[in-house]
């Protein structure tokens, strides 16, 4: 949290030494860093709850779901739009819903996730259908209005356009 402060304060000071065309240009780099702490953040927590010693202790302590699907998700600048990229494994065969409103991304429905577990008498699979309920912040100066969602390989994209800025002479 400290980071991210110290971060803030940099980046104003920064925006006051720069001109107004290269102010765009701090933002996006501000929001790069930010996704980038971000992920980091989510990434150390994600490895801490799937380490096998967590998942046992756990479940013997009666505490969580060791097998609740979340959803992993990224955020992507590209020249013209925002994408954001939500990994669900098998988009074809998950019921999901997708709805942007009030500034929200709100995804809902079903995901299948299949689980392998090899061990000294062999190995099993299996297959669990949760129901999940995640939301995500449309970014800054994007059209949510204008969004287009597609499925690439094992995600679901949700692209943004940016809002175009007017220069006046």
């Amino acid at each position: 949290m400290k980071l991210i402060l110290k971060t803030l304060i940099i980046f104003c000071i920064l925006t006051q030494s720069y001109g107004q065309d290269d102010f765009q240009s701090l933002l996006d780099q501000q929001f790069e860093m930010s996704r980038r702490l971000m992920q980091e953040a989510l990434k150390s927590q994600r490895d801490f709850l799937n380490d096998p010693a967590v998942i046992g202790a756990l479940k013997k302590a009666g505490v969580g779901d060791p097998f609740a699907i979340e959803l992993e998700h990224s955020y992507r600048m590209e020249k013209d739009n925002i994408v954001l990229v939500v990994k669900v494994g098998d988009p074809k065969n998950s019921n999901l819903k997708i709805i942007v409103e009030n500034g929200l991304i709100k995804v809902k429905g079903e995901v299948t996730k299949k689980l392998e577990k090899s061990g000294p008498n062999g190995s099993s699979s299996s297959m669990i259908t949760r129901s999940v309920s995640h939301q995500y912040p449309v970014p800054d100066n994007v059209d949510e209005n204008k969004h287009k969602i597609k499925i690439v390989g094992k995600n679901i994209e949700i692209i943004f356009p940016k809002k175009k800025n007017k220069k006046t002479i």
